[in-house]
């Protein structure tokens, strides 16, 4: 019952963080993450910036309700569709403006900043379907696969992670370079990393053991 608590706890920690990022308006956006065999989520509705732990769910892969006493949210099987095709943990859905304005007019967001591999290079969009329906779910499927964000076009963005932080971490990110996009493509076409430098990058992250906290000796 405790780690049910914590989950839950983390879910909701989330949620606040990124609807005071300015990542989600209203009761748009869901966050899960897989608890054993089953799923904590959002439920329906739910506004991120008062969710509490008793609009936290868990539920089933069909969505039906195993503790609580609220609706999950309607997106449950855009999620499962991640959980099915990846080892996430977790997933964030959000409502980002400047990756949703971006999939109006882009087919992907090209390799432009070197943190973007950390999400799989790229950003993919997933074409336009009905939020909520076995049709984007499998749309999503299709695109996920070797990425840990992707952008719905007209929609907004998912992604994934180890963890609830790392997933909203991610959701973060991703929405920091479609601002970058978007602010260079005002002055000029932004130009793309090229193969070599994509190649340096990588061997300097696993020299430097970039990202992770090390000690001084």
């Amino acid at each position: 019952m405790q780690e049910l608590m914590q989950r839950r706890q983390e879910i909701v920690d989330a949620a606040h963080h990124l609807a005071q990022r300015g990542l989600v308006e209203g009761s748009a956006g869901n966050i899960s993450c897989r608890f054993g065999e089953h799923y904590l989520v959002t439920a329906t509705g739910a506004r991120f910036t008062t969710i509490t732990t008793d609009q936290v769910p868990l539920v089933d892969r069909d969505g039906n309700v195993i503790d609580g006493d609220v609706k999950p949210t309607s997106e449950m099987q855009m999620h499962i569709s991640v959980y099915d095709e990846t080892s996430a943990k977790a997933v964030v859905h959000t409502h980002s403006p400047y990756a949703t304005a971006l999939s109006l007019v882009l087919d992907e967001v090209p390799l432009i900043h070197y943190t973007q591999l950390t999400l799989g290079g790229s950003i993919k969009m997933v074409p336009y379907a009905t939020f909520g329906t076995k049709k984007l779910a499998d749309l999503v499927k299709k695109k996920i696969l070797g990425q840990k964000g992707v952008i719905l076009r007209g929609h907004g963005t998912i992604c994934s992670g180890k963890d609830v932080a790392a997933a909203a971490e991610n959701a973060e990110l991703l929405e920091w370079v479609c601002k970058v996009y978007h602010i260079a493509s005002q002055h000029g076409t932004p130009r793309e990393m090229k193969p070599g430098e994509v190649v340096g990058v990588a061997a300097a992250a696993t020299l430097k053991s970039y990202g992770t906290v090390q000690k001084s000796k």
